[in-house]
């Protein structure tokens, strides 16, 4: 493959519009297929076409199979089983993988996730910003291991940059990684508390507050 061809593919609005078609669950209004390509170890046929394009449709065919395949109305009744437990608004399943997107990088531990989907959650609901600062990183288009804590808190009220989420209310514009299929697997079935806040300490235990006085 040679350099920048698979990201070409990747970003090329005949390539997106002809693979929609087979992979039904790409949204409508997408500039990438970054999100949606589902790592993992894949095998190519170096004597077949394209090699960006086989390694494409083998990691869409993936994210179908491992997260939307399993059982689609998860994605498609997330609305409903939002309106079951209280909130007021509704979430695409575009929407749904941003927010799993968020939690991928927010929280290592697949213990937490639940209760962190449903702390995102009640801050959509409570008209509050997200405050993620891993949005922030993959907005400034810096590796987390250069988004340090300095660098966030230098870029920590920047209006400019769309995907911070301290700045700009409810989801960033676009997913900012890969989740994995545990980490959408917890979203899904989140935990609904009163929480609004947590934060890690020392020794990334996590601690929840319902108020900013507990936070």
């Amino acid at each position: 493959i040679s350099s920048g061809e698979y990201r070409s593919f990747v970003t090329n609005n005949q390539f997106i519009d002809s693979v929609r078609s087979t992979f039904t669950f790409l949204p409508e209004t997408l500039t990438s297929l970054e999100w949606f390509l589902y790592p993992d170890t894949y095998h190519l046929d170096a004597n077949k076409w394209s090699l960006s394009e086989q390694l494409i449709k083998l990691q869409l065919d993936a994210f179908y199979s491992k997260v939307r395949g399993p059982d689609p109305k998860l994605f498609t009744d997330f609305s409903r089983k939002l309106a079951n437990d209280g909130f007021v608004f509704k979430m695409s399943p575009y929407s749904i993988v941003k927010l799993a997107s968020i939690i991928e990088n927010e929280e290592k531990d697949n213990q937490n996730k639940q209760t962190i989907a449903g702390i995102f959650l009640n801050r959509i609901a409570e008209w509050m910003q997200l405050g993620a600062d891993v949005t922030l990183c993959y907005g400034k288009s810096v590796t987390y291991d250069q988004c340090t804590p300095s660098f966030i808190v230098k870029h920590l009220y920047d209006k400019s940059n769309p995907y911070n989420t301290r700045t700009n209310a409810g989801l960033p514009p676009t997913p900012i990684s890969n989740p994995s299929v545990y980490t959408f697997a917890w979203v899904l079935t989140y935990k609904k508390t009163d929480y609004l806040y947590y934060l890690h300490d020392s020794e990334w235990g996590i601690h929840y507050g319902s108020t900013l006085q507990q936070h």
